[in-house]
C-alpha cells in the first residue's frame, strides 16, 4: 500500500508542523461546543424576548387599576365594547377584561332589579291608595 497523508519521518519539518496542527486540534475540541456566532447571537435574542415577556405576563392576574383607568374600563364596558377590544386598547388581559365585564352586568343586573322593585312599589301604592 501506498503511503498515508498524515505518515510523515520522524524529526521533519512536516511532522513537527503536523505535531503542532494536531495539538491545536485538540485544544479547539475542548473549547468547541458546535455552534456558529449566529446561532448565539440568536440565542441571546430569543432568551431576551422571553425574559420581557415573563416580566410583562407576570402579574397580569394581579392588575391593579387606578381611578381614572377603572372609570374609562367602565366607559368601555357601557358603551358596549367587548372584552378584545379594551383589552387591546387598554393594555391588559383579555380575561381580566371578561371578569370585570361579568362582574359589571353581575351588578347592573342588581341594580336594574332594585329600580324595577322601586317602580312597582310605586305603582302599587298609587293603586291602593
Amino acid at each position: 500500500m501506498g503511503k498515508k497523508y498524515f505518515d510523515t519521518k520522524k524529526g521533519t519539518l512536516e511532522s513537527s508542523i503536523l505535531g503542532v496542527w494536531k495539538t491545536a486540534a485538540e485544544e479547539n475540541a475542548v473549547k468547541m461546543d458546535g455552534r456558529t456566532k449566529g446561532y448565539k447571537t440568536h440565542r441571546e435574542k430569543l432568551e431576551s424576548a422571553r425574559l420581557r415577556r415573563e416580566k410583562k405576563n407576570l402579574n397580569k392576574e394581579e392588575v391593579e387599576l387606578d381611578e381614572g383607568r377603572m372609570s374609562q374600563l367602565h366607559a368601555y364596558i357601557k358603551d358596549g365594547k367587548d372584552a378584545k377590544w379594551i383589552a387591546k386598547k387598554m393594555g391588559i388581559d383579555v380575561k381580566t377584561v371578561q371578569s370585570f365585564i361579568d362582574d359589571f352586568d353581575e351588578s347592573l343586573g342588581e341594580h336594574k332589579n332594585k329600580i324595577l322593585n322601586r317602580i312597582g312599589q310605586k305603582i302599587r301604592e298609587k293603586k291602593n291608595g
